[in-house]
């Protein structure tokens, strides 16, 4: 059985990618890219990658237009209601918690 474990306040794709920025200390994004043009530049850097035979993909490629696009507001309702979940930690504080683990594995 499956349970979503989150903050119970929904977070917008914005306010997540500005909190990862924050934690990690690079600069938000400043501009937005409509999702057919991405998935059109994924695809032709994915092309353009292969066609030069690079083994790594390229910064933008069709997995990462995939995920970005996700909808990822789940409820945390049967979490609640089943096990008597409470979220102890915000996800501003959680995401920078992940972070700096993240950053300490890396060495």
């Amino acid at each position: 059985e499956v349970f979503n474990i989150r903050d119970p306040r929904a977070v917008s794709k914005k306010e997540f990618m500005d909190t990862i920025c924050d934690a990690a200390g690079i600069p938000k994004p400043d501009k937005v890219v409509p999702l057919p043009v991405a998935k059109f530049l994924a695809s032709a850097m994915e092309k353009t990658w292969k066609l030069l035979g690079k083994q790594q993909a390229p910064l933008l490629n069709s997995a990462r237009i995939k995920f970005l696009a996700l909808n990822l507001d789940y409820s945390i309702e049967k979490a609640t209601q089943r096990l008597g979940y409470q979220p102890s930690t915000d996800f501003s504080e959680a995401m920078k918690t992940t972070i700096a683990w993240f950053q300490q594995q890396k060495g």
